[in-house]
């Protein structure tokens, strides 16, 4: 039992340290190339790394264009990144990293205001 919760630890904190890295490797790549680029790159290799395990577990291209799962994709994923590396062009990275982990907050905050 001790050994699955340090196993844990050990991989909240290789994904927090691979999420605020994120803002510095793009805030680097923005130097060189333009934002969206930047955005497309990213996708490209992450359809790369993934693409082979979703087709193990059954994924076909059809899903990808359904009308919802190209909406949201292109405004909730899409949108949001390129955004944010257009943001950094402005910004420190350190700034940008806390702006974005303050959104849970202010989701939370929005939600208890427009909900209740």
């Amino acid at each position: 039992m001790v050994r699955g919760r340090w196993v844990a630890v050990l991989a909240l904190l290789c994904g927090i340290i691979v999420w605020g890295s994120t803002f510095i490797a793009t805030k680097i790549l923005l130097e060189e190339s333009g934002p969206f680029f930047v955005t497309v790159g990213r996708f490209l290799i992450g359809l790369a790394v993934l693409l082979p395990f979703a087709y193990r577990e059954g994924f076909y291209f059809g899903l990808a264009l359904r009308h919802s799962f190209l909406l949201f994709g292109l405004t909730g994923v899409a949108l949001f990144f390129g955004l944010q590396n257009l943001g950094l062009l402005f910004t420190s990275a350190g700034s940008a990293a806390l702006i974005h982990a303050g959104v849970p907050a202010a989701v939370a905050v929005l939600a208890y205001l427009f909900l209740n």
